[in-house]
């Protein structure tokens, strides 16, 4: 009896275990992005720009600056209010390697977009992911991202 029991019993476990596993809410990590973004700032290679006025649903998931023979990149990264992932690059490196690592295979120029007060050169590849790129004289901002446009511009438009 106790094995009958133990037979029909394992299964039933196994598979609540699965199908709670499957349905919960798995969390997102964050992390503190201050720390990077201080140490851009004092670097003082660039005038650091920050996300300002995102909601609590944006989720800073990766944050870091890097510092190579005096190449100061500032890298943040996002999961979105939709669940897409999006990051921000600001860096006084050469905006063409820059831009040429940071563009999706295969992607497009999309023309620009005026955001937050500048011209946004915007580049499309497949599976939704695109950049938005603002190169200026002393650094260059691009939002890459795998995520809807209206997020790539909030993004883009909280950076002061």
């Amino acid at each position: 009896m106790v094995i009958s029991m133990a037979v029909l019993l394992v299964p039933i476990l196994i598979a609540v275990g699965v199908w709670r596993y499957l349905s919960s809410d798995r969390q997102v990590t964050v992390v503190d992005a201050k720390p990077a973004i201080t140490q851009a700032q004092q670097a003082d290679r660039f005038p650091v720009v920050t996300p300002r006025r995102l909601g609590p649903d944006w989720k800073v998931t990766s944050a870091e600056t890097t510092d190579k023979h005096g190449t100061v990149t500032l890298r943040l990264g996002y999961v979105t209010p939709s669940g897409g992932f999006a990051q921000i690059v600001e860096s006084n490196g050469d905006a063409a390697k820059l831009l040429a690592d940071a563009v999706p295979k295969q992607a497009r120029p999309a023309g620009s977009q005026h955001i937050g007060g500048a011209d946004w050169a915007r580049y499309t590849g497949d599976k939704n992911n695109q950049v938005l790129a603002l190169m200026q004289p002393d650094r260059t901002i691009l939002v890459v991202g795998q995520t809807n446009d209206d997020e790539m511009r909030t993004l883009a438009g909280s950076l002061h």
